[in-house]
């Protein structure tokens, strides 16, 4: 029980650690030299998905209406994360600020994890809280509006 309460406390000072940092995206508006372009992404990945095409290649409604091969080349796992948010009715903007939230929670856990297997506890807080307030890390979520950017790759520390 103590280590489920551990688990729970640093998750909520991770959770509050980054609120800062999420708080642009939130503004209302899509930001970024992508940000719509994600936009666009995630509703006719959503719109594929319910017309029962579990991996569209081809997206008919995008490059002005020609069609597109954009899971050719471009990894879909990012949007299909935030399918599940669209699905109970949150609007796609909505959905991909809250994807953006969760990207960044999620890097902050990751860090404290690997900053914690280093440096100890207090190093693994001190390690995500720098990454998720770093000004490099703000203005790539600002400016490039990706997930993959925002989230650091998440690669392994093992």
């Amino acid at each position: 029980m103590k280590t489920t309460s551990r688990v729970l406390l640093i998750a909520a000072v991770l959770g509050f650690s980054i609120l800062p940092a999420v708080q642009p995206l939130f503004s209302g508006r899509l930001f970024g030299a992508d940000g719509l372009l994600h936009f666009h992404r995630l509703v006719q990945l959503d719109r594929a998905v319910r017309h029962g095409v579990l991996y569209p290649r081809w997206l008919p409604d995008l490059g002005y209406g020609f069609g597109f091969p954009l899971f050719n080349y471009y990894a879909p796992l990012s949007y299909y994360l935030l399918l599940p948010l669209r699905w109970m009715g949150i609007p796609a903007q909505t959905a991909l600020m809250v994807g953006f939230a969760l990207a960044i929670w999620a890097l902050a856990i990751v860090m404290y994890l690997w900053g914690r297997d280093l440096f100890g506890e207090r190093g693994g807080l001190v390690a995500a809280f720098a990454t998720v307030s770093a000004p490099l890390r703000s203005e790539r979520r600002l400016s490039a509006g990706g997930l993959c950017p925002v989230s650091g790759g998440w690669s392994g520390w093992r």
